[in-house]
């Protein structure tokens, strides 16, 4: 039998009322669900003041706001701003890949934009890692300052879940659980 229940708190309140026994994973995913519907109508009246900013733009704040990042996780730390924010997902281009969701568009972005510089560095452990750094900040300090608050704040809390989870593979499997629907190609 389905059912229909209407909002989060409603949903909580079911769950705590019947004996639902979620997995690890459910319980990411809901709790994910949970962060989007309060971020989203936290920023509804945001959105207007920020639609125009495209994908880089994105990527020049999250590195601005974290003085540098890896290439996986900026990846993914622009994902979960993206499903949190409520802002068009086409803006990002994001498709299920290897490692969970991916845009080549901004990954191709990031290597045109004049802007942002790119350093590999070889690890025996981990391969190659691309780090993303600001060439100058000015510009995207103005960007950053013009944000609304509760902007900024969403991408504090999102860099600061990405620092915390730390290796690449703990990110990716909270991003899976979280994003099932881009975990469907994904290896690690």
């Amino acid at each position: 039998m389905r059912m229909r229940i209407s909002g989060v708190n409603a949903a909580i309140k079911y769950i705590h009322s019947e004996d639902i026994d979620l997995d690890e994973s459910g319980v990411v995913r809901f709790r994910e669900i949970k962060k989007q519907a309060q971020w989203q109508n936290k920023l509804q009246k945001s959105i207007p003041k920020i639609i125009d900013m495209d994908s880089v733009d994105w990527a020049k704040v999250f590195i601005f706001a974290n003085k540098s990042m890896l290439k996986t996780p900026l990846q993914k730390a622009l994902f979960l701003f993206n499903m949190r924010s409520g802002l068009p997902e086409e803006l990002f281009g994001w498709r299920a890949d290897n490692y969970g969701p991916y845009s080549r568009e901004v990954n191709n972005k990031i290597k045109e934009s004049e802007d942002i510089t790119t350093e590999s560095k070889t690890n025996k452990h981990s391969g190659i890692t691309y780090t993303h750094k600001l060439k100058n900040s000015g510009e995207v300090e103005e960007i950053w300052g013009a944000l609304p608050d509760e902007v900024k704040e969403l991408v504090k809390e999102v860099s600061s879940e990405i620092k915390k989870l730390g290796n690449v593979k703990k990110i990716g499997t909270f991003v899976h659980d979280a994003y099932p629907k881009y975990a469907v190609n994904a290896v690690c």
